[in-house]
């Protein structure tokens, strides 16, 4: 953690409860490199850091799901007391995390470093730091609002998944992986 303090990105912040930067409509060929994605450190609650895609019933068809974004070099972190749910959430197709560095992701619901529900992959979770309270990684287990939709072709390699145990008493504890 205090490797990733210690960089210097652009930043991008957010001082509302509505994610820090999301996709729109069908999305599509984005590459995000080197950029520090948080929220102000004044906000108490955020729904999400990244949200490619979206989870609810606005997404209803695959041809409303983002494709092809890259997140590479990313410094993604929420703030020690801020209820965070989703650091990283992948509603899309063709979606890549690469060489991130994810952290504080924890609510007293559940919160994932990396997540999707609404989205039909291939997925590319590779040589990250991903840290979260509740499920480190997890696909699945919410509505899909697009008939037939699974996410598939989850690629996960070469992370390194940490759950600081200081969190078992203030945050909503749970499993590193979940599908």
């Amino acid at each position: 953690p205090a490797m990733a303090s210690a960089m210097a990105f652009p930043k991008l912040v957010s001082s509302t409860v509505v994610s820090t930067l999301l996709t729109k409509g069908p999305a599509a060929r984005w590459r995000f490199i080197g950029l520090e994605i948080t929220v102000d450190p004044s906000m108490t609650t955020s729904q999400g850091l990244v949200l490619a895609g979206d989870a609810s019933s606005v997404q209803n068809s695959s041809d409303k799901v983002p494709s092809d974004l890259i997140f590479d070099r990313i410094y993604a972190h929420g703030q020690p007391t801020l209820d965070l749910r989703k650091c990283i959430a992948f509603n899309s197709a063709s979606t890549a995390l690469i060489d991130s560095y994810v952290s504080e992701c924890h609510s007293a619901f559940d919160a994932q470093a990396v997540t999707g529900t609404n989205g039909p992959g291939p997925f590319k979770i590779v040589n990250n730091y991903l840290e979260a309270a509740a499920e480190n990684i997890a696909f699945g287990g919410a509505p899909v609002w697009i008939a037939n939709m699974v996410p598939a072709d989850i690629e996960i390699r070469r992370n390194y998944i940490s759950k600081p145990l200081s969190w078992k008493s203030t945050w909503l504890t749970k499993n590193l992986i979940e599908f």
